[in-house]
Formats: structure tokens, sequence, C-alpha cells
């Protein structure tokens, strides 16, 4: 939760606010923050009312610090520089702590001195240890510092942080060079180290003068062989913490371009048809270029273009035909008619292109891009048994209703053990394929939860795609407002809130989750025009072929048995009243 309030309600509200100019009180952003674990989105489904602030945010800027606790906010205009905030969050009686800095635009000093309060704070886990005295572990951290930064000693925070539990500080347990304290497996300690008092010779306002860092988080004693467990895991190197936004462009400057640009190409265009009805001629128009994929890495990979069949690609307006064993596209607007005749049987496929000398249009006359070029005037492909006119229209269907079953898991777990419990248990985990699915998985989740719940949604890094934990292609993601972010980079798993939208989430975060199973009937409808009589048998076996590669497409091949369903009166097949085409 401490988490969450960090990144959702502090860091990404900072963000905005600089990104838009505005000016805020630091007591005002604390309300702020405080107000935020009354929101649900921000306790990832935990029962509001079970979670309160241990002390209110403390949120410090523009030269004026104090590394400690029992501070407050003041009323002073946050000033976007070296920003600290402390929160500290209890949930069932139980307290965590968690201490940030954000920097806006930080000077390379800056940059360094913070690097090196990361690598204390290493040092610092390195110690904790089972049987570890809390004075050695202090001493141990100050001869470090004295031997990397010795200027920097007298900066350094004059105890390291506390012991904690169901008291936020336990006052004998406190991590100075003084406690004779051993430490003990499964001790809760809030660590908080800074440099305080820090100087900018860089500053230009009296603000940016004086800075302090502050961090800390709360762990977990281990064994001795083994450093302290970080319990807060929020990222906090400085390309996670830092906003460098000097040398981009303001949403003003890119505008202002852009209109710059759209004015240049107005004028261009006037000009253009000026010196046309000066000179009493019309400039030619080419006709242009039908160029169905830019580059090879569109073109589809359907299994019929690798079995050299002609294949339809309705995205791209394309018809990809095999042309001496090579799968070869032609855009639509190339194509001039189509015609197919049947003899015996054998269908006879003839298709005509538009080529220099032949009719395009009205308006547009015989101008070709290249007209000097080769060109294809016609192509004939001969098929034996041609049942299906796929060519453009696409005439037949397979609809498989696919009813799944959806089942709710109440063990919190992360992204990656819900996979394997729903893999053992079911199928996989959720996948949703239209708004049909999304209402019944919210129907079996609400009757039961309420709060985030695991999806089979994810992806391996920020550049990969998303897809299901199926492998199912992405037709249908219900995304929340402003989502996927990828907060600091790490948010490769997507969870469904209460109000049917998806997030993405770190995928070690403990969550209930939802899986699914395929009911055992599936219902498959077949419309088509067929140039055959479709009661031959040869004819239904080639169509229950159709329909097994339709299935395989699926995925479904291994759980489906095919076979033809006889009407009360004895017919598979019945006509349609609206066309000629036929349905089981």
């Amino acid at each position: 939760m401490a988490v969450n309030l960090d990144k959702d309600a502090f860091y990404r509200r900072i963000k905005r606010l600089y990104g838009n100019w505005k000016k805020v009180k630091h007591s005002r952003l604390a309300e702020s923050v405080e107000k935020a674990i009354e929101d649900r989105k921000f306790l990832g489904g935990v029962d509001p009312s079970t979670v309160e602030m241990c002390y209110p945010p403390i949120i410090q800027s523009g030269g004026n610090y104090s590394l400690k606790f029992s501070v407050v906010s003041d009323k002073n205009h946050m000033h976007f520089g070296a920003i600290t905030c402390a929160m500290g969050i209890r949930y069932k009686s139980y307290c965590s702590n968690l201490v940030r800095t954000l920097m806006v635009d930080p000077p390379q000093e800056m940059q360094d001195n913070y690097n090196f309060l990361l690598q204390v704070e290493e040092e610092l886990l390195k110690e904790m240890k089972h049987g570890v005295k809390l004075c050695e572990v202090y001493n141990a951290v100050l001869e470090f510092v004295k031997k990397e930064k010795p200027d920097l000693v007298s900066k350094l925070t004059k105890n390291l942080g506390f012991a904690m539990g169901i008291e936020f500080r336990e006052g004998s347990l406190v991590l100075n060079n003084k406690n004779q304290f051993k430490l003990k497996r499964g001790m809760v300690f809030s660590i908080s180290l800074g440099f305080a008092d820090m100087i900018n010779p860089d500053a230009k306002k009296d603000e940016q003068k004086k800075y302090a860092l502050f961090i800390g988080d709360t762990i977990q004693i281990n064994e001795q062989e083994d450093q302290a467990t970080v319990l807060t895991p929020v990222k906090k190197k400085i390309k996670n913490v830092g906003i460098f936004l000097k040398n981009e462009m303001t949403a003003e400057e890119k505008r202002r371009a852009h209109q710059k640009e759209l004015a240049s190409q107005v004028n261009e265009e006037a000009k253009r048809r000026l010196t046309e009805q000066k000179g009493g001629q019309q400039i030619q128009k080419a006709r242009k270029s039908n160029v169905s994929y830019k580059n090879v890495s569109q073109m589809p990979r359907e299994k019929d273009i690798r079995d050299m069949k002609i294949f339809i690609d309705k995205k791209y307006e394309t018809v990809v035909m095999p042309v001496f064993g090579i799968a070869t596209p032609f855009h639509i607007a190339t194509i001039k008619n189509i015609s197919m005749s049947v003899e015996g049987d054998y269908t006879y496929l003839r298709i005509n292109f538009f080529v220099p000398g032949s009719s395009l249009g009205r308006h547009d006359g015989n101008i070709f891009p290249n007209p000097e070029a080769t060109f294809v005037k016609e192509m004939w492909f001969v098929m034996k048994r041609l049942l299906l006119l796929l060519l453009l229209a696409a005439l037949m269907h397979v609809t498989l209703s696919q009813t799944r079953m959806f089942y709710f898991v109440p063990n919190n777990m992360s992204w990656s053990k819900s996979q394997t419990y729903c893999r053992q248990h079911h199928i996989d985990l959720a996948t949703v394929y239209d708004r049909t699915d999304l209402d019944e998985m919210m129907r079996v989740i609400k009757q039961v939860h309420i709060g985030v719940v695991w999806t089979g949604l994810g992806r391996t890094d920020a550049t990969a795609s998303w897809i299901w934990s199926d492998q199912s292609p992405t037709t249908f993601i219900p995304w929340s407002p402003g989502q996927p972010n990828n907060w600091n980079n790490y948010q490769y798993c997507v969870a469904v809130t209460q109000d049917a939208g998806f997030n993405d989430l770190n995928c070690e975060i403990a969550y209930p989750a939802v899986c699914y199973t395929e009911r055992r009937k599936q219902t498959v409808r077949l419309e088509l025009k067929s140039s055959q009589n479709v009661s031959d048998p040869a004819v239904k076996t080639e169509i229950l072929q159709k329909i097994g590669e339709k299935l395989k497409e699926k995925g479904l091949t291994d759980y489906a048995k095919l076979s033809w369903k006889i009407q009360p009166d004895g017919n598979i097949f019945q006509k349609s009243q609206r066309s000629k085409a036929t349905q089981p």
C-alpha cells in the first residue's frame, strides 16, 4: 500500500504539477496523499477501514528540510528541486514506513551525492543481519562514508532507523552508535538515512541553494549469512526518481511547430493552384501507387499463404496469390474484374488487372506512375472441386460459440504463481475475447470478491506486445483511463479492477486470480456459397476439412471431433431464405 501511494498519489502527481507549472503548498499536497488511503484503487483491494496513517505525510522542498518524522509539512509552496516525501502506513495495527526524494532537473553534483546515498543504504542492508549489534551496524556505515566521501560524514543523519511493529517507533531499538541490542531474525526495521544541509553551488535561486537527500525503507532481518529483505521495493535509482525535462519541447512549442508545418503545406498547395490557373494548363496528376506493404514485416503469416493458397488480407485490402511458388501481394485497386467458370470437376478462376491502355475510370484516364514498367494483365487458376468463393468476399465463415467458464481463486499470489495454479487446476488464467466474456468474468468475481484480480494478460518486457497467458491474440483490452502506464518501467502483468477496467501492475504483487476453462459443447455454424452439390459425400468431406482448419487456427484441434448432424428431414444442409447460401 505504501508502494502504491508513493508511485500513484505522490510521484505521478508531482510530474503532473511540474508539467503544468502549477503551484501547490506542501500541506495541501500532504493532505491529498493522506486522503488517497480512502480510495480503493490505491490500496489494491484492501478494505480502507483497516488502513490508517502512522503520521501525516511529510513533504519538504525549497531549502527547508528536517530529516525527522516528528515534523509536519509547512504551508510554503513546493519548489521543483529536491522534494522529500515520508509516509507511514498502518494496516491492521502493523506499521510500515517509506521515504523517497524526488529530484527535478538535478545538477550532476546532486546526482552523484544521491547515487552515493544509495550505496550507503546498500552497505547498511549488508550489515543488518541476525546477531549483529545495532551500534556495530551504525559504525560500519559511518566508516564506509568516511572512507568514500569524508566530507559528507557531518551531513549524515544521527541515527539510521528504528525497530517497528505495532508501535511505529520502538524508542529502545534505535539504530545509532550507542545501542548494544543484537538484531534477531524476523525483526522489522524502518531504516532512514540522508544527507542534510547540502549546498548547491550552481543554484540561481535562493530555494535552490540548499537541499537535502532522504531515503528510507521497511526491511526484515534474515539469517546471519543473508542481508535484510526490503519490504517496500519502490525503485529509487536516479532514472526512476529524477525528472529531466529542460531539453524537451513543451506542449505549446510542439503545437506551434505543428501549426507552422501545416501552414507551410497550405501555402504550397495554394501556390500550386494559382500557378496552374495563370498558366492555363493543368498539372497532370499521377495515379497514386497502390503499394500493399511498405516492407516484408507487414506481410501476413497465415497458413494459407504458406500452403500457396489465395489469401485475402482485409486490413491492407490486398489479395495474396501464389506466383511461381512465391506469395505475391496485389492491391485490390489493381484488379479489374474476376470471372469463374466450371467445367466438370474443374473450376477456372480468371483475374484481370488494370494495365496501361485499359480503362480505369471516368476521370483517371490511363495514368500510371511508371507506364513503361512490365505489367501482369491476367492470371488463371485451375482448381479441382472449388467449394468456396473465398476471393474478396470471403463467403465462408465458421463461427464458434466458445462458451467459457470462469473460476475465482481467492488465494493472494503473484501473477506467475496464479498462472501455475490455473494451469494445474483449470486451463489457464482468464482470457477475455469480447465484452460478453468480460461481463461474465466480472459477474463471477463480484459474487465473492471486491478488489483487484489477476487476469491472463501480460508481456515479457516494456517493448513486447500484450498477449494472453494461453497465447491467444489480444483483440479486446478494456484498459482503465490512463492505462497502461508501465510506471517505473516494471509493470508487465494486468489485473482487472472492480469497475471492469484493466490496469498494468508489478507481477510480484500478490492478488487473487481468475481462471477459465472451456465447456465441452461447441456450436459451429457454417454459411457458404458453392459451385458444387453440397450433398456429394466428397464435397461434405472437403467442407469438414475446411472447418478443421478454422478450428486449428483457434487452437481447438486437439479437443474437437468433427461430424455432420443429420436434420429431422434427413438432410444435412438447408437452403437459406435470404440467399442461395446453405446452412447446416
